[in-house]
Formats: structure tokens, C-alpha cells, sequence
């Protein structure tokens, strides 16, 4: 009876703290946020604190962190590629000196939880898909039992006959405590994350490992009270619609519940920066320009469209439905409307030749892209779960390091891709990255502050003057790379590349501060 009675009190008391590691303070972290507000509001019994490291903690910080606090029963860490390794290490040190449980969960351990489980045996528990009911479920069973066969929890010697959760309330909510925990000038500089629809993707790209399902719409009266909320209490002006494709599915439901939405934001009169997902198809869609135009006027600085490849073999590969023709379309509308497109293009896949590097260096150029990183900053990733692993298993490209954490361990097929690959990931991107204030960054700023303070416009030229520098620029040096295929000559002249961008940015750098000081001077009110 003693021992029935102490574990009543510790479950009475108890204390879960959910933790954050992200490399970058700007942005929250949806699923910890969601999770937090969940627990808070179905366990009267357990108290519930969130911790954000988003300012790149070294383990060192964070465990001291932890120290300055009572200790937990339960730590939840919100995992992701960048954040495994550490998180599992700070979870060791944690089992190590403390009596509690550690619970992993996230999209990271959800594709890959079958060998992380073994990978990580300090961890109790790791939850699949949406984390809300399962990690109520871990609560009310702590002190009582061992969770087992739970099909949203996976555990050591417990992996069978699992599947992702989907929490069914569309219209749930999210604790704010990333905002709570900060000052108001800090909170202006960040952008929430927020979905208007179910978490699920329609695409079909093979690559992809997003999860599938039936698309389900928010309440438009739900997104627009948080919206208002945020940045009336918090300051809270860049918002980020992290929903796959905004215009999924694209028809006449879709296109109705996004103009009473945005009617809404615009019957807010704030000035608010917004920014998204779309498709090229969707956007090429004649039907979808009123809808555009009103995102236009209501603040949407930016919409990111997946177009990722440059050429016809890799579009083939990648399963994107897009043409080509339609990527190039789809851009140019966007910039007419008023609306900057950005996009991303995996450069290098394992089937990649030499000709169609040249084809996405070429195609590129068609699409006048100022930043360097399109030009073979990105490698495809090879993830569990996906059509595009099970060709290479298939095909003997997966080298014998390849594993849930080395996702880029592969062959080409052309051997003599490799040396070009290995250029831009060891030399050319390291070197240009550690440069400050560059052209991106200048005409991201100067893109997000036009939509709110009609006084940036005036440095509209010189943003402009500046792009088609950098675009010559870049032009140049990447012609010798994929079309005379000259690695020595981009190795010898590469210095004089990153000392330009060094040079340039000391020209951006004022303009940048500039862009700033009008961000922060713009008043929410119109």
C-alpha cells in the first residue's frame, strides 16, 4: 500500500519538460508547441515546461542549463537530422544521473525509428507521427507499467506493427511559450511557423518521405485569431505557412476557403509579412491568380516552389509533375504579381552526367538565379522510405557507410561526377557560406520590407543593379565548372570569387541595417 501511495504523490507532481534544439532563434518549434498546450490542458496532474536552444547550445551550455532546475520526470526531445547526435548524448548524461524516462520523437525518428531504436538504447520510448496523445499516453503510465505494443510508440525489442499517429482536431492549439520566454524586440525579428490544413503532402516525388493522407482544412476564424493574437501580444509580424503546397488540393474548395482567409488577414489591416509553399502547376493555374493577387496585397513577400530539377532526366527522376517550362512559367508570374519566388534545385543525384549538369547550370541562367547555391549546393538526399532508395539498392549506388545518418553516402553512376561533387560540398560552399551580409540576404531583406513600408522601394534600383553584378558573376564562374567542365580552373580562380562576395558585402552591409531599422520601425497598425 506504501508503495501504491508514493506513486500516486510522484504522479500528482509530476514534471515533464519538453526540449527544443534548433539552429536558428528565429523560428519556433510547431510540434514541441502543440504537444505542450495538449498535455497542459488533458493532465491537471503534470506540469509542463519547454526549453528552447536555438542559438547553437553546445552540450556544455545545455547540461548546465539543466542543472539550474529541478530535475524532470520526463524529458521529451523534438529530434531532427542536425539534432540527433547531441540530443542523444545530453539523453545518456541525463539516464545516467537521473531517474526518469527519455522520449524521442519528431518526423526524423518517425522515417527512421527501426534503427535508431538500437542506436539509441539510453531512450525509453520514441513516438511515431503526431506526438499529443501518444506522449499523454507515456504520462499515464509512468510508475504504473512499461508501455508495450502501443502501434504509435516504439521502444527496445517493441518495433513490430507500428504506424505514424494523425491527431484528428484540425482546429488544435499551440502553447506560445517560445514567445513568453523572450523579449518583444526579439520576438519581432521571429517568423511563426503555422499550417492552415492537415499535415500531408499530395506529391509524389521520390525522394519524399512527407506523409500522405486526406487534406483537411483549418477553420479560417482559427488561423486569422491566432495570427491577430501573435502580433498583438507578442509583436509577432513574419509569418511562415509551412503547409506542403498552400493551394492543395487545387479546385474550387481550395481557392474558396483561401480567399475568406486572406479577406480576413486583410480585414485586420496589419502590416504583416507572410510567406509559403506552393507548386508550379498551381501557381501556373489561370484560376489561381485572383487568389495570388490577394496574397500580394495582404503581404505574402515570398512563396517557395519546389521545382528542384534543372533538366528533363533529373525532372523524370524526381517524379516532378511540373514541366520545366512550367518551373520557368510559374517564376515569372509570381514576380509579376508581385510576389517573390524562390525555389530549390537539387543539383547533384547519383545519376547525374555531365551533360545534365550542364542542362541545370544552362536552365539556371534561363532563370537569371543570383544565388550560388542552386548551382550545385544542394545534393540529393537518399531517405528510408523512399522510391529513390530502393532504385539505388537496386542499382548497387549505396556505399557500404550509407545509413540513416549518412544520407548522402552514395556512388554516381559517372564516375566522373565525383571530382565536380566533392568541389562544390569540401571547398566551394564552405568558403562562400562563411560570407557575410551577401546578395541573398540583401534581396530577402529588401523583398520582406517593400510588403510592409513602401519606403524600402527606394533602394529597388540598387537591388536590382547589385543582382545583375552578381549574376554575371556567377554566370562566369560556373560556366568553366559545368560546360568546360574545368575543376583546376574553379579551384585556382575560386579565391578571386569569395574575395568579390567579401567585397560586395561590405556594400550590402548598410543597406541590410537599413532594411532592418524600417522592419522595425513599421507599426503593426496600416
Amino acid at each position: 500500500m506504501r508503495l501504491f501511495f508514493d506513486i500516486r504523490k510522484r504522479r500528482i507532481n509530476m514534471r515533464i519538460l519538453l526540449v527544443s534544439i534548433i539552429q536558428s532563434y528565429k523560428y519556433g518549434n510547431t510540434g514541441v508547441d502543440y504537444i505542450a498546450h495538449y498535455i497542459r490542458q488533458s493532465c491537471k496532474t503534470a506540469s509542463v515546461d519547454i526549453k528552447y536552444y536555438h542559438h547553437f547550445e553546445t552540450w556544455e551550455t545545455i547540461i548546465n542549463d539543466l542543472h539550474t532546475h529541478d530535475s524532470y520526470d520526463i524529458y521529451g526531445f523534438s529530434i531532427f537530422e542536425t539534432n540527433y547526435v547531441l540530443s542523444k548524448k545530453i539523453a545518456e548524461y541525463l539516464k545516467r544521473t537521473q531517474s526518469c524516462l527519455v522520449v524521442f520523437g519528431g518526423q526524423f525518428v518517425t522515417m527512421n525509428y527501426r534503427e535508431i531504436v538500437s542506436d539509441a538504447p539510453m531512450v525509453d520510448y520514441f513516438i511515431l507521427g503526431d506526438g499529443e496523445a501518444p506522449m499523454l499516453r507515456i504520462i499515464h503510465s509512468y510508475g504504473n507499467r512499461t508501455i508495450q505494443n502501443d502501434e504509435n510508440i516504439a521502444a527496445m525489442h517493441d518495433i513490430e506493427d507500428k504506424k505514424e499517429n494523425v491527431e484528428q482536431d484540425i482546429n488544435r492549439k499551440a502553447s506560445f511559450d517560445y514567445y513568453t520566454q523572450d523579449t518583444a524586440e526579439a520576438n519581432m525579428q521571429k517568423t511563426h511557423c503555422m499550417m492552415t490544413k492537415s499535415n500531408v503532402c499530395t506529391g509524389a516525388c521520390t525522394f519524399c518521405c512527407s506523409r500522405k493522407g486526406r487534406v483537411v482544412y483549418k477553420d479560417p476564424e482559427r488561423i486569422v485569431e491566432e495570427i491577430a493574437y501573435l502580433a498583438t501580444t507578442f509583436g509577432v509580424k513574419k509569418f511562415f505557412i509551412c503547409d506542403d503546397d498552400l493551394f492543395d488540393i487545387d479546385g474550387d474548395e481550395n481557392r474558396e476557403r483561401l480567399m475568406v482567409l486572406f479577406e480576413k488577414i486583410e480585414q485586420l489591416n496589419f502590416n504583416l509579412a507572410f510567406s509559403g509553399f506552393a507548386k508550379p502547376k498551381a501557381i501556373c493555374n489561370p484560376q489561381n491568380y485572383e487568389v495570388l493577387q490577394k496574397m500580394n496585397k495582404i503581404g505574402f513577400h515570398h512563396l517557395f516552389l519546389g521545382i528542384d530539377a534543372g533538366n528533363e532526366w533529373d525532372r523524370k527522376l524526381y517524379n516532378k509533375r511540373a514541366t520545366l517550362e512550367e518551373g520557368k512559367r510559374a517564376l515569372q508570374l509570381l514576380d509579376d504579381i508581385g510576389i517573390s519566388p524562390r525555389y530549390g534545385m537539387i543539383f547533384f543525384n547519383p545519376y547525374s552526367t555531365l551533360d545534365s549538369l550542364r542542362q541545370s547550370y544552362q536552365y539556371l541562367i534561363e532563370l537569371h538565379s543570383t544565388n550560388y547555391y542552386h548551382y550545385g549546393g544542394l545534393r540529393v538526399q537518399v531517405l528510408n522510405g523512399t522510391k529513390l532508395k530502393t532504385m539505388l539498392q537496386q542499382d548497387h549506388l549505396l556505399d557500404r557507410e550509407y545509413s540513416f545518418l549518412n544520407t548522402q553516402a552514395y556512388r554516381f553512376k559517372d564516375p566522373s561526377i565525383q571530382p565536380i561533387a566533392d568541389f562544390m560540398a569540401d571547398t566551394f560552399i564552405p568558403a562562400a557560406d562563411a560570407v557575410t551580409y551577401q546578395f541573398n540576404t540583401l534581396k530577402r531583406k529588401f523583398e520582406l520590407v517593400r510588403h510592409m513600408n513602401k519606403a524600402a522601394e527606394t533602394y529597388a534600383p540598387l537591388v536590382h543593379e547589385y543582382g545583375e553584378r552578381e549574376f554575371e558573376a556567377i554566370k562566369k564562374f560556373f560556366y568553366y565548372l559545368y560546360v568546360q567542365q574545368d575543376v583546376m580552373y574553379c579551384q585556382n580562380h575560386m579565391n578571386d570569387f569569395i574575395t568579390s562576395m567579401k567585397r560586395n558585402a561590405e556594400v550590402y552591409k548598410p543597406i541590410i541595417r537599413k532594411l532592418d531599422e524600417m522592419f522595425i520601425s513599421t507599426p503593426l497598425k496600416k
